[in-house]
């Protein structure tokens, strides 16, 4: 339904870069822009985290098929990229 790639790179315990893909929530893969630009220089938290997630959400233009909603898939979009931010910072330590 939807895909979400997220690579964070620390510098202590800020993020130093942020890289964050969507899949099948638009033509083709894209990046969020917004969402990679509210991580850098950041100490990730789960606030920050949901404030990224919701700006991926932002940024996509899912369609509705007989598969999921273009809603359901923006709300997976939000859900999946503030796990994945919230996993990459934990796999860090």
């Amino acid at each position: 339904m939807v895909s979400v790639t997220t690579v964070l790179t620390f510098k202590g315990d800020e993020c130093e870069k942020a890289i964050i893909v969507l899949g099948a929530v638009a033509p083709t893969f894209i990046h969020s822009d917004d969402a990679e630009a509210a991580l850098k220089s950041r100490k990730i938290t789960t606030p920050v985290a949901e404030q990224a997630a919701e700006m991926a959400a932002a940024c996509c233009r899912p369609i509705t098929d007989t598969r999921a909603s273009a809603e359901y898939r923006r709300d997976l979009i939000q859900v999946l990229t503030k796990r994945g931010i919230l996993e990459a910072a934990k796999q860090r330590n």
